[in-house]
């Protein structure tokens, strides 16, 4: 469902998030794909300027910053893969699940088109709108079609493409970031529940059969996370807390916030279950949040559903000396692997 896609032999996989950029390069070989290289740094590390949380397009104000740090990953690692698959941020999307009668293939765009009108808050010439069709089922005695709309305000896009431009890069498609989850974490006949815990917000995707289905922008966040164990502890919070900082509190405290996050999760958790009539097999945790262990074993005590932690390069071929490192920082590199896998399948179609 990339907004504007070309099809690449090779491909780069970026995440551009609020604190870091992660970068992911692979390739595929005989049948199997390759991790060729990958790469992370910190913005403010690299510029001295940190990007500010703001309701409409934080990224535009810091286009070159951006850009300045993705040149430098891609030369410290000797990246020369272009083309890339670039992470869409939930927080400046819209990404929508609803149905629609089942009808001719003509008529259907008009269709989705009249619900985005209904169901997006902005007026429709100043966003970029993509969708899938991800099911046909059975309602009511009536066949119905599942919908999956991805609405970016024109702004973002906009912003994502002087980004690519500045760090000279060929942008193969934006895509949000469930899209990068349903091939990296997607499984056949089965749905999986992917919790990306990040900096400004926590985002659930939930993956039926490899196909994205819904996916939620919670406002529960590390920042927020880490903002309220401060103030029941005597950790001083400020923006730039690292998260080690939460190791230092009292379990008893990370437990409790644990649980505030799980509920937000239960709701979406339980409407999709008995809305769909399916059950969710396994639930990933992801995003420099997952880190948290007390979030890993509140959701084991308390959901009836396998929980792990991400680990994008399962599936993945790698030189062994790498094993333990990718399985440490697995969750901060999900989402640019996934965008890269993502990549290298537009090949197949």
């Amino acid at each position: 469902m990339p907004i504007f896609s070309n099809k690449t032999e090779r491909c780069l996989g970026i995440d551009i998030g609020s604190n870091t950029i992660n970068i992911v390069e692979l390739s595929e070989n005989s049948k199997k794909v390759w991790l060729k290289n990958y790469g992370m740094a910190k913005i403010k590390e690299i510029t001295g300027k940190k990007i500010k949380e703001t309701k409409h397009d934080p990224f535009s104000p810091f286009v070159d910053e951006i850009a300045e740090t993705i040149k430098i990953i891609l030369r410290e690692a000797g990246i020369k893969t272009k083309k890339s698959f670039l992470a869409l941020p939930d927080f400046s999307s819209f990404l929508i699940s609803f149905e629609v009668p089942k009808m001719k293939k003509e008529e259907v765009e008009s269709a989705i088109q009249y619900q985005a009108r209904q169901r997006v808050p902005l007026p429709l010439n100043e966003v970029t709108l993509d969708w899938n069709l991800t099911d046909i089922r059975e309602k009511d005695g009536e066949e119905v079609l599942d919908v999956f709309l991805l609405a970016v305000p024109n702004e973002t896009v906009r912003t994502y493409r002087r980004i690519a431009e500045k760090a000279g890069l060929k942008v193969g498609a934006l895509d949000g970031e469930i899209m990068g989850f349903s091939e990296i974490f997607g499984k056949e006949e089965e749905v999986v529940m992917a919790v990306n815990i990040k900096r400004w917000s926590t985002s659930v995707n939930i993956i039926n059969d490899k196909k994205p289905m819904q996916s939620s922008s919670l406002n529960v966040s590390l920042d927020n996370f880490k903002e309220n164990v401060a103030s029941v502890t005597e950790i001083s919070y400020n923006q730039n807390n690292k998260e080690e900082d939460l190791e230092k509190s009292d379990e008893r405290v990370k437990r409790a916030l644990a649980n505030e996050l799980l509920k937000k999760v239960q709701e979406i958790y339980e409407t999709y279950t008995t809305s769909k009539e399916r059950r969710i097999n396994q639930i990933i945790l992801t995003g420099r949040g997952a880190k948290i262990r007390e979030i890993e074993e509140v959701f084991n005590e308390n959901l009836d559903t396998e929980v792990d932690i991400a680990n994008p390069f399962k599936n993945i071929h790698y030189t062994a000396i790498l094993e333990d490192l990718l399985k440490e920082s697995g969750p901060d590199f999900s989402v640019a692997a996934g965008m890269s896998l993502l990549g290298l399948r537009s090949l197949e179609k």
